[in-house]
């Protein structure tokens, strides 16, 4: 998953806002525990982020999720982000499967 920095994702400083940072951690995760989860419909429930470098109008924006652990519908995931050849962030997360025929995912 992959974003192009545009004018419109810019902030007063000059850079990539951070908000567009955590938008694309969440897409990248997100996408990661719904592939990892067969495919079922999954929401965020928590997500932290470190902001190590920021990423300039022009440059590509991409991702990478790994997860760490699946555990009663619950999915632990971790990305990095990274444009032009340098980490821009790094987030973690808990997604919850919300497919409620799973056991101990969904419903009441």
């Amino acid at each position: 998953t992959a974003l192009e920095i545009e004018a419109r994702h810019i902030n007063v400083g000059g850079v990539c806002h951070g908000g567009v940072i955590l938008w694309l951690a969440d897409v990248v995760m997100g996408v990661a525990t719904f592939e990892a989860g067969d495919r079922h419909p999954c929401a965020t429930i928590e997500m932290d982020c470190h902001f190590i470098a920021a990423a300039k109008k022009g440059d590509l924006l991409f991702g990478r999720s790994t997860q760490l652990r699946q555990v009663r519908g619950l999915s632990f995931m971790e990305c990095e982000l990274w444009s032009a050849g340098r980490q821009v962030a790094r987030a973690s997360g808990i997604w919850k499967d919300l497919d409620s025929r799973k056991p101990g995912a969904g419903g009441p």
